[in-house]
This record gives C-alpha cells, sequence and structure tokens, in this order.
C-alpha cells in the first residue's frame, strides 16, 4: 500500500466508525433513561469512540496503519452497525418520541450483554494494534537513525584516513621538492 492512500483510507475507516458511535450513542443516551441496564454499554460504546478519536489523530500525525488495525476497525464498524439495527429495530419502537420496547429489551439482554463484551475485546485489541504499530514505526525509525549513525561514521573515519594520507603524501612531496631543491644548489655549485 503507498503511503498516501494508508492514511487517508484509514481515516475513511475510522470516520464511518465514529459516524456509527455517534448513532448509538445518540440512541443508548435516549433509551438508557427509560432502562438502567445499558449503562455499561453505553459506557464501552463511549469508550469505543475515545479509541477511534486516538486512532484518527495517531493516523493525521503520520502514525501508519497495519493490516491487524485495518481489520479489527472493520470489525468494529461491522459491530456497532448491527448494535445500530439492534437498537433501532428491535429495542425502540417508532412512534413520535422514541420509546423502548421493554419486553424486546428483557428478550435481547443476552445479547446485548454480548455487544458490550465484543465491543470490549475489539476495543483492547484495537489499543493493542496501534500500540504495536507506533512501536514497530518507534523501532524502524532508530534503525533508520542507527544505520545513519554507522553511514557518518564510516564517512568519518573515512575523510580521516584520506586526510591522513594526504597528509603523508604532502610530507613526502616536500622531502621531494627540498632534495631537488638541494640537488639545483649543488649543480649550480659544481658549475661555478
Amino acid at each position: 500500500m503507498d503511503p498516501i492512500s494508508s492514511p487517508a483510507s484509514i481515516l475513511a475507516v475510522v470516520g464511518a466508525a465514529q459516524d456509527s458511535v455517534k448513532i448509538s450513542l445518540k440512541f443508548l443516551r435516549t433509551i438508557r433513561k427509560a432502562l438502567g441496564g445499558l449503562q455499561a454499554l453505553l459506557d464501552e460504546v463511549t469508550q469505543i469512540e475515545a479509541v477511534l478519536s486516538d486512532v484518527k489523530n495517531a493516523c493525521g500525525h503520520g502514525q501508519e496503519s497495519t493490516p491487524a488495525l485495518d481489520l479489527l476497525l472493520d470489525k468494529t464498524t461491522t459491530k456497532l452497525l448491527q448494535l445500530n439495527k439492534l437498537i433501532h429495530f428491535k429495542l425502540v419502537r417508532a412512534k413520535e418520541t422514541l420509546e423502548v420496547d421493554s419486553l424486546s429489551f428483557a428478550r435481547h439482554q443476552g445479547v446485548i450483554a454480548e455487544f458490550k463484551d465484543d465491543l470490549k475485546s475489539l476495543r483492547q485489541d484495537i489499543t493493542a494494534a496501534l500500540s504495536a504499530a507506533n512501536l514497530t514505526q518507534e523501532n524502524q525509525a532508530k534503525v533508520d537513525l542507527y544505520q545513519i549513525s554507522l553511514a557518518t561514521t564510516s564517512i568519518t573515519t573515512a575523510h580521516a584516513i584520506a586526510i591522513e594520507r594526504l597528509s603523508t603524501v604532502q610530507y613526502a612531496m616536500q622531502g621531494l621538492f627540498q632534495r631537488i631543491e638541494e640537488s639545483q644548489e649543488t649543480q649550480r655549485a659544481l658549475t661555478n
């Protein structure tokens, strides 16, 4: 994947997931007033919203995605869409105002608990994947810096060796010039 499309695609996936979170939160906050048992699910969706915001911020600051992170974000989006479907079509009756179907809520409590657990697991996995991607990118930067350091050291050493060789050649050239001058002076003295 090229470096330009990776952040753009992950931002699109995160955006879709955030849209699903906003819809879920809106309805959960509305029906929570009628049913106290939804607080744990509401808390988990709120935490997912915070993690997605962290992912978006990281990608906005140059963090590259990984296949694992992409998969987890897709799973999260799907799970949130399924939650929205449950809320809209099973738990809420459409009237002038939103009204919770208490009987349907009672029948789906197991499913609601499963959604909460699944979202918690996805949140933890996304956090771990983002941390791993960050560490990988940080370690790659350290390797790059180490390689630059080695190259700089190598160039500095080669430069020092070249200067030493030039100094030796310069010293030899000075000796040669001195002998030539002495030889010319000797020839002049002999010819006079």
